[in-house]
């Protein structure tokens, strides 16, 4: 198990489109499945469980790899602040799904969905290939964040064009 750890990881490096990533990218489609016929039900405290839950995995996630920086020694706060677009993106969406603003959701769909999915199909996971932590870590990030989409036009029915980016943004 340790090796799945190490961030001198000696297993093979990501490969592009190979059988795990192309696994994990029909898992991700199938959550995404789930969601939209979740939102589609009457069942509030469903929506709520998978509200609660997407956010507590993107916080989880985020904070496990803080913890494997910082245990591996590379935690540094010029890296790890979250000023990356999709770090900075998990925090808010996390936020919004569990105080639930309608009016942050254009910045999810926008901000969020957009480079999530493009982290998914072309990921920067390098040397870290199936079946280490950081491929994993990776991949739920940009699936969950991408997923805050679903949760937001679906469940709540909101629809976002390019005008309420700049209403949301100036929203406190």
């Amino acid at each position: 198990m340790a090796e799945y750890l190490d961030p001198g990881y000696s297993g093979g490096a990501f490969r592009l489109f190979g059988t795990s990533h192309l696994v994990t990218i029909l898992f991700f489609a199938v959550i995404g499945l789930f969601l939209i016929r979740a939102g589609q039900r009457g069942d509030e405290k469903l929506r709520s469980t998978v509200r609660y839950g997407l956010a507590a995995v993107l916080l989880v996630n985020e904070l496990s790899w803080h913890i494997w920086t910082a245990v591996y020694g590379s935690w540094v706060i010029q890296t790890m602040l979250p000023l990356h677009m999709c770090s900075i993106m998990i925090w808010i969406a996390a936020a919004v799904l569990v105080v639930e603003r309608r009016s942050l959701y254009p910045l999810l769909y926008f901000f969020g969905f957009a480079g999530a999915m493009q982290a998914l199909i072309t990921p920067g996971a390098g040397l870290f290939g199936y079946p280490h932590f950081r491929f994993f870590q990776t991949m739920i990030a940009h699936g969950a964040l991408a997923h805050c989409r679903s949760l937001g036009c679906h469940d709540r029915k909101i629809s976002s064009h390019f005008s309420r980016i700049g209403r949301a943004s100036r929203r406190p």
